[in-house]
Formats: structure tokens, C-alpha cells, sequence
């Protein structure tokens, strides 16, 4: 027997307006690259399949965007985003961190704190899924759980 379910929806995005709608870091000590809005090297349609692409090699990226609050207590919580690599790294990833609403978009940078991260980590060996669950009590975050699957 299936249940009907009627999300309700924070945050989606269609990235046709990504250049006014998110912030890029501009955290000093990082050589932060451009993000383009590409159909990148294979797709089918051209148009529709264009997303936001990393432009430039060896250089970090941290995009960020608010979004309404919202409570999922009693309701699952799902975050979902796509990537499409297309070169041939020995290592890299990318990752969609949930960060608290007090970051500063332009103050974004590796080390700030977040409530929840996932995303995929390749490096030359193999290529890996990582979840990482924040538990966050009083403005104090601890990771209680991590999770690596790897092929």
C-alpha cells in the first residue's frame, strides 16, 4: 500500500538565474574559480541540460544561497542535487553543504561551520559517496555520523 506524499519544497532551483539568485565566497587566502552556465560536453538537449560548470582547474568554488527556514521535525529531510564529471581528475569532488543561517555568503570558505554536508569525493583510486550528519546542540555542532561508500 502506497502513501501519498505532498512535499513541501524550500529550496529548487533552476539555475537559469543562478548569476543574481547565488553568491559567490569572497573569502580572502583562497584562489576562488568562475562558475559558467554550460550544457558542459555531452548532453541531449542542448538548452535544457545546461547547469553551472567549474571553469578553471586547481582553484576552489563555494556558491551559496539562503533560503526560507523550515522545520522537517516528524518529516523526512531530502536534499538532492546532480553532478556530471567530465574530466579525468585524479582527485576532486563536490559537495552541497547546509549551513546555518547566520554565514555570510561572501565570508563562505572550507572550514565554515555547517549542519550538514554530502556530496562525491574521486580520487585516483577510486571514486567515493560521502554523508556526513551534524548533530547540533546549542549552537555546538558535533558530527555523530559518517558515512563512505566507495568503488
Amino acid at each position: 500500500m502506497f502513501k501519498e506524499i505532498q512535499p513541501a519544497i524550500s529550496l529548487c532551483n533552476e539555475l537559469d538565474t543562478w548569476e543574481t539568485t547565488w553568491e559567490a565566497s569572497e573569502h580572502p587566502g583562497k584562489e576562488f574559480g568562475k562558475f559558467k552556465r554550460t550544457s558542459g560536453k555531452f548532453f541531449n538537449d542542448e538548452e535544457k541540460d545546461k547547469g553551472i560548470q567549474t571553469s578553471e582547474d586547481f582553484r576552489f568554488y563555494a556558491l551559496s544561497r539562503k533560503f526560507p527556514a523550515f522545520s522537517n521535525k516528524d518529516k523526512p529531510l531530502v536534499i538532492q542535487f546532480r553532478v556530471k564529471h567530465e574530466q579525468n581528475i585524479d582527485c576532486g569532488g563536490g559537495y552541497v553543504k547546509v549551513f546555518d543561517s547566520s554565514l555570510s555568503s561572501k565570508e563562505l570558505h572550507g572550514d565554515s561551520p555547517y549542519l550538514i554536508m554530502f556530496g562525491e569525493l574521486l580520487s585516483r583510486s577510486n571514486y567515493c559517496v560521502q554523508l556526513v550528519r551534524v548533530l547540533c546542540l546549542v549552537g555546538t555542532c558535533t558530527v555523530f555520523s559518517r558515512y563512505m561508500y566507495c568503488v
